[in-house]
């Protein structure tokens, strides 16, 4: 997918929150049947077969809010008669297993965490901590969290 901001300008946090538009998702299966009753014994003529599934729609908006990735079942909206499929109970639906996610994830200011969380431990450890998010975030790709506050508020690795 490729977002392209209008008139060439370049995308804000708030244009891409308030981008409505959805993601569609077409959902195929593929059968491949080789023949070898050809009179060429070194060759094998492969037939492809691609079958249209169904179809899910996922809003921009779950995608954008929920970095770093959506993971879950989604419900196929499927065509009334698939030809190749026989169904014991056709009124039940059908649904795929799908993880999707940003890349390069986007990372917005507001949403953006502090770099240290606070804690009770010594300045001096805090502050190379900060050092070495910075100096691998470019390694990484992203922010890196590495402290995370426990029950008691003090910062942990």
């Amino acid at each position: 997918l490729l977002l392209c901001p209008p008139d060439g300008e370049k995308f804000s946090d708030e244009m891409l929150r308030k981008y409505e538009r959805s993601l569609y998702f077409s959902v195929f299966d593929e059968e491949v049947q080789k023949d070898r009753s050809s009179m060429d014994r070194y060759r094998t003529v492969s037939t492809v077969r691609r079958r249209f599934i169904g179809s899910f729609e996922l809003p921009w908006a779950t995608v954008f809010e929920n970095p770093p990735k959506i993971e879950g079942q989604f419900r196929l909206a499927r065509p009334l008669f698939l030809f190749g499929y026989r169904f014991l109970h056709a009124e039940v639906p059908s649904s795929i297993d799908v993880m999707v996610s940003l890349d390069p994830l986007i990372v917005c200011s507001e949403r953006a965490q502090a770099a240290v969380l606070p804690g009770f431990e010594q300045r001096r450890i805090l502050k190379h901590v900060t050092q070495w998010i910075e100096a691998n975030r470019a390694i990484i790709g992203r922010r890196p969290d590495v402290l995370a506050t426990d029950l008691n508020g003090n910062s942990r690795l």
